[in-house]
Order: structure tokens, then C-alpha cells, then sequence
């Protein structure tokens, strides 16, 4: 454990309450000697004409909770990972934020944010957005840095670049002060110069992204005590070894499912170490059920004593550059009882990151009211959106297929493949519509009218610079209204033209569209809100808001004044009148969207197209 010299912790204390006299302190100036840094394994240096630091070095006397630190930086570009680090306290626990500049330009992950709990850093658990980002770090030159800390979140600036590489929406360390310090490899690959910090509590940041557990995320764990991994046989479990005492401690997960077993455990030295983390899995009856799963760096995989799974995910194990990062990658499928199953998983640790996540990877959670009807799967290409024709008793399905051809095809009411190429020469067709006996299908370009008697194509009506027309539905005059998704514009269609009709104002990339009662309902996805527009006045207000960043789809009516409406990540509602939104299903965990789907009400069915999956789904409805 590293120790930090200088006056105790009451006294930095005392200091600390002297220092700060107002939010935002002036940006100070911190040279590099031993007066006002701890250089705990570090040297200072003249480097390309500079008073130049290299190795790890704390700021003496200073402990900031919100604030900006300010560095120049300079690298080789050989393989390193020079950081600055925050809020650090006595039990070897802070937030760093690193470079890797030996994949700038090659990898989005140049910049990355890495908790430290018990003085283990945990770099392969915390990847992707919110944790890397890209940045240009060019090598042997010095390159200004800036980071700002406030609250839960960071973010990271490279080059004096007005927009930061990196955002930090959830600092995994409770906001606190703590010292600051800078880590380089003393190897000549990294250096620092021209230091300076500031404490500041008048920054702010946009709010976060909502932290969100998917259906089956398994959260609820039980950790043994720290194993010398050389003292234990994977391939058996703690009962079968005669373990007993194994300290169990419960904690929950992270929101994504992560457990870092480094926030409970610390490491007995440092040869390999393992602990074993125990679950229990309900079933109401016999079943297999698919459970995926990630981990860094070893795993043993038990069901109710059986070993299922053993396998490496350590750095270059699987591949000369594999970086050893933890995710969803693995599954195992596990034969449950009914009643309760134990789940155990020994989770061992090399460097670099001690964690686990698993997830029910069949979890799709749904209304009692929803019964699975009928499914067609691998024949059709990226259905995006089903409708039905009530005078012919079939259904209408899109193909986007953007490697060619888009086409229809035709479907019984019992999810039969009447016609798979019904009708082609589509270019990537998106939204249906039926009016007036033709039927009508969206495209790039604008809307082809078709003869569903014939399944030709009797015209196509050209849109004025559309960027990407997604759905369309007619009003009771006879005017057609197609969404523009990335234009935010609401395009109207009449014999012979389409054109924008309503833009701004609060339209941020429309998609699903419904007619009724006088008002245009549209699914506005730049802030997951149902909106409608008054056809006569063009008076618009919001009907209801749905979850931040939901992707919305499909919409459509139901009796009694409610919506059905879709979010494309694979989520259905219903939405009644006075705006009450009720989640009917939710299939993100097995990872089917939810596209431009059909609601009948003279069958009960709600038929949803899944486009990247390749199917089309129907459930029978009890309302």
C-alpha cells in the first residue's frame, strides 16, 4: 500500500478549510520538487527544453473534490499509459484517466477512465462509451491537457480541442475530496510539464444518461473471501474442496450487471488470486436457459455443483492483441430445476481488471396479456415495418435489405410466407400505409404507390431533398404525411408532390406517425416524447414522454383513446389518455427491435418486425 508523507490527515484537513475561501479558486501553478509533490516512485528531469516529470507524484497539503487540472503532456508513441489522477484517499482508492497513445488513431479507445478500489486498477472492466474515447495524441511534442471533475462526472480535453475526447457520466468513487496526482512510465515513454489545478465548484455538466438494468441482469451476489489461486482446483466447487470458511459477503452489482470484485476484496499479493461469487436462479419449472456472461481474468463456470464452463479472457490470451476487456461475449446455457438453483462462479485475477457480469440472455419480460402467436424467422431482410390489409386478410412486411433490392413481402394471419418478393424495386423501404384501396410504401426518394390486387407499381411521388423518410399515414382528407428521421421534418404529401410541412419547433427526428381525430401523433425521438399536431391550426403538445434516449418506432391506435407505440431498441407501450405510459415488452437483453409493427384488433394480434434479427414476431393481445 502506498503511504503519503507530509502533515496528517486532520491537519490537510485544517488546511483544506483555510484553502478554500470561494468556489473557484484561482488556477495555481505547481512546480516540480519535493516541497510540493510526493514523488513516490518518480523523478523530475529536463525533457525537450522543460522542467519535466516522469513516474507517479502527489500534490503535497491540496485534497479537491471538484476542480480542473491543467497539464502538458509528451509521448513517444510507444505502448504507455500516462494518466492524471483524482480524488485519491488513504485506502488507495481514485479515479484516473489515462492515454494510450499507441492506439491513437487506430482504436477509439486512445483516452480511458479507470476506478481504483484496494489499489487495483480495473481498465478491463470499464469500456466503450462513457469510459474510452478517441483523441489524436501526437507523439514527440508536447500536447496540452485538461481535465474537469465535478460531481459524478468528468470529462477530458486533448490539444486545446473545444470538444472533450472523453465524458465520464458516472465516477464509480463518491464525490469527496482527495489529492491529485500525475503517473508516468519512468521508462522514458511519457512525460509532464507546466502543472497547474484549480478547485472549483462552479462547473456543470449536461445531465447524464439514465442508468438503466436490462430484463435478467442478475445484481444480487454473495463473495467468498480472497483464494491464492494456486490453492484452489477450478474445477470443483467450495463444497466439493471442503471449503467452509468462505466469509461470504453480499453485494449488489453495477447497473450493467458488473461486479468489481476489487470495491469488496483486496489482493493477497501478487501472484494470482481468486474468489468464488454465489447466486441463486428461480425457475417455476424444469427448463435450459441461455445466461450470458463476461469476466477478466479466469472463470469457472458451476450449476447446482456441475462445472459447465472454464475458460481465459486475460490480456493477449485469445490473440496476440486482445486486451483482455470484460463484456457480454460468453454464454452458457443451464439446466434449471424447478425451484431454486445455485449459480457459483470462481473469478480469478492476473492484472489489469477483478470482475464478473451475467445476465438471463432469454429474459424478455412482457404483459400478462401478451401470448406468443406465431413467428417467421431468417426469411425475410430487415423487415422494418408490417402492416394489415383487412379487405384481403394478409399482412404487408418492408425489407430495408440494404445490400440491394428492398422489397415486400406478403404474410397470412397465421404467419404463413404467402409471397417473400412480393413486390420489388423498392429502394430500402421503410413505413406502409393503405388508403383508398392502394397501398403505399416509403423509400428513399419518396413513396411508391402500389396495386395490392396486382402487387405492381402504379407510381412513385418524389420527395423535395429528403434526407431519410421513415414512416407515413393519411388524414381524413386524403393528405399524406411521411417523417423525415434525420431532417426532423414532417414532409405532406398530395397527388403529384412531397415537401416539408413542419419543421423546428421542437421536431427532433419523427418517425412513427398516426392520424386521428383531427391530430397528427408523431413518435419524436430527440426527446422520447409522443407529440400531436392539430391539422386545422397546427397547434402541436406533448401527449407523453417516455424514457431519455428511447429510439421511437412504430405507432398506432388502440380503443378508448390509447397508443401502442415502440422504441426501436425493443420495447413496446401502451399509452393511455392522459398520457400514463405502461410497458407491455421488452426485449433489449435478447437484443430484437422493436420496428414499425402492426397492431389488429379484429384478430387481437400485435405483429412486430424485428429488422436486424431478420423476423417477425406476433403475440396474441387480451385487453
Amino acid at each position: 500500500m502506498r503511504r503519503r508523507s507530509g502533515i496528517g490527515w486532520d491537519g490537510m484537513l485544517t488546511l483544506i478549510s483555510i484553502l478554500v475561501l470561494s468556489n473557484a479558486a484561482a488556477s495555481q501553478t505547481v512546480e516540480f520538487d519535493a516541497a510540493r509533490w510526493n514523488l513516490e516512485r518518480a523523478s523530475v528531469q529536463y525533457h525537450e527544453g522543460r522542467s519535466s516529470l516522469s513516474g507517479m507524484a502527489f500534490l503535497r497539503d491540496v485534497m479537491v473534490k471538484d476542480g480542473v487540472v491543467e497539464v502538458d503532456v509528451y509521448v513517444t508513441g510507444a505502448e504507455s499509459r500516462p494518466g492524471i489522477i483524482f480524488r485519491r484517499t488513504e485506502d488507495d482508492a481514485y479515479e484516473r484517466i489515462s492515454l494510450r497513445p499507441h492506439r491513437s488513431g487506430l482504436y477509439p479507445d486512445a483516452v480511458q477512465y479507470t476506478p481504483v478500489f484496494n489499489d487495483i486498477e480495473s481498465w478491463q472492466l470499464y469500456y466503450g462509451p462513457g469510459y474510452t474515447g478517441e483523441a489524436s495524441i501526437p507523439a514527440d511534442r508536447w500536447t496540452r491537457l485538461r481535465l474537469e471533475f465535478s460531481g459524478s462526472q468528468a470529462r477530458l480535453f486533448v490539444g486545446g480541442s473545444k470538444s472533450p475526447a472523453l465524458v465520464v457520466h458516472d465516477l464509480k468513487h463518491a464525490a469527496a475530496r482527495g489529492t491529485i496526482g500525475l503517473d508516468a512510465p519512468t521508462d522514458g515513454s511519457a512525460f509532464f510539464s507546466r502543472f497547474h489545478y484549480r478547485q472549483d465548484e462552479t462547473l456543470t455538466f449536461p445531465s447524464p444518461p439514465p442508468q438503466i438494468i436490462l430484463p435478467g441482469t442478475v445484481t444480487r451476489w454473495s463473495l467468498s473471501r480472497v483464494f491464492p489461486l494456486n490453492e484452489i482446483d477450478l474445477e470443483r466447487t467450495p463444497k466439493q474442496q471442503g471449503i467452509r470458511d468462505l466469509q461470504w459477503l453480499a453485494v449488489e452489482s453495477e447497473a450493467d450487471g458488473l461486479v468489481n470484485i476489487a470495491r469488496y476484496r483486496k489482493r493477497s499479493g501478487n501472484a494470482p488470486d481468486c474468489v468464488f461469487a454465489r447466486t441463486v436462479i428461480r425457475a417455476d419449472d424444469d427448463e435450459v436457459r441461455e445466461f450470458r456472461f463476461g469476466y477478466s481474468d479466469a472463470i469457472a463456470v458451476f450449476c447446482n455443483g456441475r462445472l459447465l464452463y472454464s475458460g481465459s479472457s486475460a490480456r493477449s490470451q485469445r490473440d496476440p492483441s486482445f486486451l483482455g476487456v470484460a463484456g457480454y461475449n460468453d454464454a452458457v446455457y443451464l439446466t434449471l430445476e424447478d425451484g431454486e438453483n445455485e449459480l457459483i462462479f470462481c473469478v480469478a485475477e492476473l492484472s489489469g481488471g477483478w470482475g464478473f457480469m451475467c445476465r438471463d440472455g432469454d429474459a424478455e419480460p412482457r404483459d400478462p396479456r401478451l401470448e406468443p402467436a406465431w413467428e417467421i424467422t431468417r426469411e425475410l431482410r430487415f423487415p422494418e415495418a408490417v402492416i394489415w390489409d383487412a379487405e384481403r386478410e394478409v399482412f404487408y412486411a418492408s425489407n430495408l435489405f440494404p445490400e440491394g433490392d428492398g422489397f415486400l413481402s406478403k404474410i397470412s394471419a397465421d404467419g404463413d410466407l404467402l409471397a417473400r418478393r412480393w413486390v420489388s424495386g423498392l429502394e430500402r423501404p421503410t413505413g406502409l400505409a393503405l388508403h383508398n384501396g392502394m397501398l403505399y410504401a416509403v423509400t428513399r426518394t419518396g413513396v411508391a404507390e402500389i396495386d395490392p390486387a396486382t402487387g405492381m407499381i402504379a407510381r412513385r411521388i418524389e420527395a423535395d431533398n429528403p434526407r431519410f423518410l421513415n414512416d407515413i399515414t393519411f388524414d381524413d382528407t386524403g393528405i399524406g404525411y411521411v417523417t423525415d428521421s434525420r431532417a426532423s421534418c414532417i414532409f405532406r404529401m398530395t397527388e403529384e408532390t412531397l415537401s416539408c410541412w413542419r419543421s423546428g419547433d421542437g421536431i427532433a427526428n419523427p418517425n412513427g406517425l398516426y392520424y386521428r381525430d383531427g391530430e397528427l401523433y408523431f413518435g419524436n425521438s430527440g426527446d422520447a416524447t409522443i407529440r400531436a399536431i392539430r391539422i386545422e391550426d397546427e397547434r402541436m403538445r406533448t401527449v407523453a414522454q417516455l424514457d431519455p434516449g428511447s429510439i421511437l418506432d412504430g405507432l398506432t391506435g388502440m380503443s378508448g383513446g390509447r397508443l401502442l407505440v415502440s422504441a426501436h431498441e425493443g420495447r413496446v407501450f401502451e399509452i393511455l389518455p392522459e398520457g400514463e405510459v405502461h410497458p407491455l415488452l421488452d426485449r433489449r437483453t435478447t437484443r430484437r427491435f422493436c420496428a414499425d409493427f402492426a397492431w389488429v384488433p379484429e384478430l387481437r394480434l400485435l405483429v412486430i418486425p424485428s429488422l436486424r434479427e431478420n423476423s417477425i414476431t406476433a403475440f396474441s393481445v387480451d385487453n
